[in-house]
């Protein structure tokens, strides 16, 4: 793992923590923001990269959240998602 993926988890690991109270589960939210992290890195975004990045935050998913977001995902750009938030329903 290189450095700036472990910079990457550790601002993972603190985002986590503080969106704590957020009213969606925790789980959701640490595959949500695992996909960030991938997406941002220009890798693909499967279940067991989910897994391996909130493993490393210390984080425990059960494998069918990071099943559904790697399923949901496939073949899309998240970053182009993000940028074009009014086009989102095109995908």
């Amino acid at each position: 793992m290189d450095a700036s993926m472990e910079i990457s988890i550790e601002n993972f690991r603190e985002n986590i923590l503080t969106a704590i109270g957020v009213d969606m589960s925790n789980s959701e939210l640490a595959t949500g923001y695992a996909a960030l992290i991938l997406a941002d890195e220009g890798l693909e975004i499967t279940s067991d990269k989910l897994q391996t990045l909130t493993k490393a935050a210390g984080i425990e998913v059960e494998s069918i959240w990071t099943q559904l977001f790697a399923k949901a995902l496939e073949g899309k750009d998240v970053k182009d998602m993000l940028l074009n938030v009014g086009g989102i329903l095109n995908y």
